[in-house]
């Protein structure tokens, strides 16, 4: 576990392979899985990050936050597998809000938007890496490439 203090933005390069395309097979099939983050303090109290899950035969992209304890997500868009996407988070302590801007490999933009956060006033966490499921196991082995830029 990498430890740090303060982080307020972050900037990724991933890349979903097809194995991470899946059909669902029941309900908890569309719990959020897990891309990358990190937290202030415990992550379940205090964190930022980026959820996805197969549908239709490509993957949708959310933000999943949890800010004081309260849970808040919302859909970015949809990405296809095999394609490079770029990712900004960044919080803004100013406005108390984040913002996150997803491109594509060359620059373009797909989408930009921003929710409400509270910066704790603890901010020592660490970084979450990708993480299958709620209750689901995942149904094989997936590839993920993801790297901090």
């Amino acid at each position: 576990m990498r430890l740090y203090y303060g982080k307020v933005h972050g900037k990724y390069l991933f890349n979903f392979d097809k194995t991470c395309l899946y059909e669902k097979r029941n309900e908890d099939d569309s719990d959020l899985n897990k891309l990358l983050g990190w937290s202030y303090g415990w992550h379940q109290k205090n964190s930022i990050r980026i959820g996805w899950r197969s549908l239709a035969g490509k993957i949708e992209l959310f933000f999943y936050m949890y800010n004081n304890g309260h849970r808040l997500l919302g859909k970015l868009t949809e990405v296809k597998a095999d394609r490079w996407y770029k990712i900004k988070i960044e919080v803004l302590e100013e406005y108390n809000c984040v913002a996150f801007t997803l491109r594509t490999a060359d620059g373009g933009l797909i989408c930009k938007t921003s929710e409400t956060f509270v910066i704790p006033r603890f901010v020592m966490g660490y970084k979450l890496y990708p993480y299958f499921g709620g209750n689901n196991m995942a149904p094989r082995d997936m590839k993920i490439k993801l790297e901090e830029v």
